[in-house]
């Protein structure tokens, strides 16, 4: 009876950490955050041809830029908005695309592209 009692003790405890997910194989813990890649920037140049402050976007180089709440804005290193940029301004910055295939402008400066720090004339 004892050998009864202590085989189906056993078995229960065998059964309950057979259905019992092991974390390993479960994944990240709870709260753990996992390393996403960094989204791809891609760097674009060019005078502006369009600019539809309605819809929030600007065209420059044939490509629709999409100018969101996060976009930053700037010209002589101060922040504008887009009303202030005008087609035919010249422009350069960083883009990224978004969940929906959208190309959003992450910056966008106004003027001439200046030589960045260690970059040679050529």
């Amino acid at each position: 009876m004892k050998k009864a009692k202590v085989s189906l003790v056993i078995l229960g405890v065998i059964g309950a950490l057979g259905t019992t997910p092991m974390p390993a194989l479960a994944g990240p813990a709870a709260g753990a955050e996992e390393e996403k890649p960094e989204k791809a920037k891609k760097t674009f140049d060019g005078k502006v041809e369009a600019v539809d402050a309605t819809q929030k976007t600007m065209t420059v180089g044939g490509n629709v830029l999409y100018i969101s709440a996060t976009t930053k804005l700037t010209k002589n290193d101060k922040a504008i908005t887009l009303g202030d940029i005008a087609v035919g301004d010249e422009v350069h910055g960083t883009t990224h695309q978004t969940y929906d295939g959208k190309t959003e402008a992450v910056t966008v400066k106004v003027g001439p592209k200046t030589k960045e720090k260690g970059e040679e004339a050529k």
